[in-house]
């Protein structure tokens, strides 16, 4: 499986190029299925990048934690049985999210963030994550009060590479000014709702969400800054619509624009043309596109894992991408 590189001015990491979304972990009950599904990327596929956050399915009764608990027990079952080595993995957790009752609210503070990540250690099992992403940005906390926090997680040994979740491209920009002028560990990675299927934070309904969009886009693009894609398959956009499946209300508010509509009959096209299926080929525009993309997918049985992760096999071309992003001419 393809890789992209995350730096930090000391060291390197890989990342796959399609990372596994643990965030659908919400029954610890179903933890054999949900191991089944971590074993078939894991062992069929190569797969080796997983990501979790501290606040997933919190607001499920029941589900508090369970996300990294399960990732966390897989990870340390398979390695028991000689399985895994967690050398070879990279684990990708968040942090810092506000209260959902008070969203626009700072939980960025050092005791938040301290709590956040000893506690996202604990659940998962280890003793330091790979990634850790500050899961929600206040623009009107300074990146002087945060930049120092996170790189003394660094320097303990904590955590190996710094990102965000949902911050704008002058936020990342200035953060990583100060970091660097202050002898500071900077940001690596930016995860952002990031799909061929196009949206907005008005459309989700969320306006502390950051979608992609042609400004940030062209941040991404000229700074080689490498991103991982929420969304990535706008919950099913294209693949429920041309199989002919009802959508719900929330994909079609979310997703549901005559551009997208648009790009769905490209899509139908280059999935025709190829012989794959319409979310092989949402999965490899974003392992292909021009900004460094990790496409994190969540899916809920083997088949639809299994038709996902197709994409590592895909193969489009520039010209391809192209056609998909802006309908350019194709000739297959």
């Amino acid at each position: 499986m393809e890789t992209m590189e995350l730096r930090n001015g000391r060291d390197m990491l890989s990342m796959q190029r399609l990372t596994f979304g643990a965030g659908g972990f919400d029954d610890y009950a179903k933890r054999d299925a949900y191991f089944a599904l971590l074993d078939i990327y894991y062992d069929e596929f190569g797969g080796r990048s997983f990501d979790t956050a501290r606040m997933y399915c919190d607001w499920v009764p029941g589900g508090d934690g369970v996300s990294e608990r399960v990732l966390g027990e897989w990870i340390h079952a398979r390695e028991a049985a000689g399985r895994l080595r967690r050398q070879e993995i990279v684990v990708t957790t968040k942090g810092g999210h506000p209260r959902h009752e008070d969203m626009h609210g700072s939980r960025l503070d050092s005791e938040s963030l301290t709590y956040d990540l000893m506690t996202s250690l604990e659940t998962l099992q280890l003793p330091y994550v790979d990634v850790y992403l500050l899961h929600r940005d206040c623009p009107s906390v300074p990146v002087s009060e945060i930049m120092p926090t996170l790189d003394s997680f660094v320097r303990d040994g904590k955590i190996r590479f710094l990102g965000v979740s949902n911050w704008r491209v002058e936020r990342i920009a200035e953060a990583n000014r100060y970091a660097i002028e202050h002898g500071l560990t900077p940001f690596s990675v930016s995860q952002i709702s990031f799909s061929l299927a196009r949206s907005t934070p008005q459309q989700y309904g969320d306006d502390t969400l950051v979608c992609m969009n042609d400004h940030e886009y062209a941040w991404y693009l000229s700074n080689d800054f490498p991103v991982m894609a929420f969304s990535a398959q706008a919950k099913g956009f294209f693949s429920k619509l041309i199989a002919g499946e009802a959508v719900t209300p929330k994909i079609n508010s979310r997703f549901l624009t005559d551009e997208n509509l648009a790009r769905l009959e490209r899509v139908r096209a280059v999935a025709t043309a190829k012989g794959v299926s319409p979310a092989a080929v949402a999965m490899a525009y974003l392992m292909e596109n021009p900004v460094r993309t990790s496409a994190i997918f969540s899916c809920r049985t083997p088949a639809q894992l299994r038709d996902t992760l197709s994409a590592s096999q895909v193969h489009l071309g520039e010209d391809c991408v192209r056609f998909l992003d802006a309908g350019s001419p194709l000739i297959f």
